[in-house]
């Protein structure tokens, strides 16, 4: 996570999107995972609200 630009581990035996692990975990709608995350824990924060992930 803290280096975004490392290429993924397992080599170039996937997507032709996914060229760094920036890219690679992305949310059902498009969207940087990463960054959707983090979105909604600094969002909890400022409404000082609890996060909870769930699978759906």
């Amino acid at each position: 996570i803290e280096d975004r630009t490392k290429t993924p581990p397992w080599g170039g035996n996937i997507s032709a999107d996914i060229t760094n692990l920036s890219n690679y975990f992305v949310s059902s709608t498009g969207r940087d995972l990463i960054e959707l995350l983090q979105e909604g824990l600094e969002a909890s924060r400022d409404e000082r609200r609890v996060t909870e992930i769930v699978q759906y």
